[in-house]
């Protein structure tokens, strides 16, 4: 029984170790289209794995990855309240030459309509009628709302 005690107390510290030293490389990335979002759960498990292993072994492995691969997914806070925004807004829809996804430039001929209070971002709704997320200094579409 005591040897019980010490393996489940020993995998609950590994569980706690490795997800706080995941905690300390988590980063939030972009995402358009759900190709986009698994590569990113992907990356986001890959990295959760190799730090979680590196702290607490095979199970601080496992908890890493299915961290990661969560986070992968995620908007930051400013992202969320344009998207919010942009469909609480619907504009009239424009043609996005190309594929409309994360990192194509919309052209200087697509009006964007700016997000007040979020001066860094604008959009627009493409031909599917879905809000694009756009930075308004280089015209990149930084989220594609499914």
């Amino acid at each position: 029984m005591f040897k019980k005690s010490i393996f489940a107390a020993a995998g609950l510290a590994t569980l706690i170790a490795s997800g706080a030293a995941y905690a300390d490389t988590t980063v939030i990335t972009k995402h358009d289209n759900m190709a986009e979002k698994k590569d990113n759960a992907t990356a986001g498990m890959v990295a959760g794995a190799a730090t979680g292993a590196a702290v607490g072994g095979p199970v601080g492995a496992v908890v890493g990855a299915a961290i990661g691969a969560w986070t992968g997914n995620e908007l930051t806070p400013e992202q969320k309240e344009v998207v919010t925004y942009a469909e609480a807004h619907p504009v009239h829809t424009v043609t996005i030459p190309g594929e409309v996804r994360t990192g194509v430039v919309v052209p200087d001929t697509v009006a964007l309509t700016p997000v007040p209070d979020q001066p860094q971002y604008a959009y627009v709704y493409d031909q599917q009628q879905q809000p694009v997320i756009v930075d308004s200094q280089d015209r990149t579409i930084v989220h594609v709302v499914d």
